[in-house]
Order: C-alpha cells, then sequence, then structure tokens
C-alpha cells in the first residue's frame, strides 16, 4: 500500500468482495490477505440477513463481526451467533414496507 495506511476497510458482500456468480478471486483474496498482514482491521457490511452470509464468510476466509440485514444485524462469525437484531415496529412501517 502506498501512502497512509487505512485504520479500518469496510466492504460490501455482493459486487465487492463477490462475484456475480457468488464466488471469490484469487486477486480479492490476496487483498484480503495483505490488509491481514498489515494489521489493517477488516469488517463486512451487507444488506444480506446473516443467516444468509456463512458460505459467502468461509468464503474469503473471515473472521470477526459483520454488520448484517441492511445495517440492523450483527452477526459474531467467529462463534455463529447472531449479537443483535433490530426491526422497527409495525406501527413505524410506511406504506411502502411489506411484511
Amino acid at each position: 500500500m502506498g501512502g497512509p495506511r487505512p485504520s479500518l476497510v469496510a466492504t460490501d458482500l455482493d459486487g465487492t468482495l463477490l462475484r456475480g456468480d457468488g464466488t471469490v478471486s484469487a486477486r480479492t483474496l490476496a487483498s484480503l490477505g495483505r490488509l491481514t498482514r498489515l494489521g489493517v482491521p477488516h469488517v463486512i457490511v451487507t444488506g444480506r440477513p446473516a443467516g444468509g452470509c456463512a458460505r459467502f464468510f468461509h468464503a474469503v476466509g473471515y473472521r470477526g463481526l459483520a454488520v448484517c440485514g441492511q445495517g440492523a444485524q450483527i452477526y459474531d462469525v467467529d462463534r455463529g451467533e447472531l449479537l443483535s437484531s433490530t426491526c422497527f415496529p409495525r406501527r413505524w412501517r410506511g406504506p411502502s414496507c411489506t411484511g
């Protein structure tokens, strides 16, 4: 890395770490390995719900905490445990929200 070292790198999964077919390129894996060797913390932030992410975390060799579910979930990848999940009460949902 030329220039100042970042204090943190946050990445998305889809279209960033994962290719369109859900695989991870050798170049991406090498870049993540370089971050680790340099001691730069990396966090995954994804719109995907935590429950559907385990195989992708494994594919990139990710460990630690991940922000999932559009920011509503904190998932401990090492323990396979959802630490926090927040939902808006139904009464707060506007007409554009479903479910």
